[in-house]
């Protein structure tokens, strides 16, 4: 039982990384990038460990980098508008019950 479990997660985690594979198929530029040796070796030693290559590494930390680095602030709606009475958030069932809200 050990061993059909065992293949069929290295099926899977084959299948997983081909995916992973297809979703990078995207138009690239080509780059480089000069690292220190120590974070050259801890680079590779994490491409070991996790049976991934360090382009894809260093792709997956450059897209998280940048997209953290570039995101956008979502703009709420709360606070943008002003009914003129500052107790009107103390009155919402009142308002609701007014505006008919949920009633079919």
């Amino acid at each position: 039982m050990t061993n059909i479990l065992l293949i069929y997660f290295l099926k899977y985690h084959k299948l997983i990384q081909f995916l992973e594979g297809l979703v990078h198929q995207m138009e690239k530029e080509r780059t480089s990038v000069l690292l220190e040796k120590d974070i050259m070796l801890k680079l590779k030693a994490l491409s070991r460990s996790t049976n991934k290559s360090t382009t894809f590494l260093i792709q997956e930390a450059v897209t998280e980098f940048v997209a953290q680095k570039t995101s956008k602030h979502k703009i709420g709606i709360i606070g943008i508008a002003d009914s003129g009475d500052p107790h009107s958030a103390e009155k919402d069932e009142e308002f609701l019950e007014k505006s008919g809200f949920g009633e079919d």
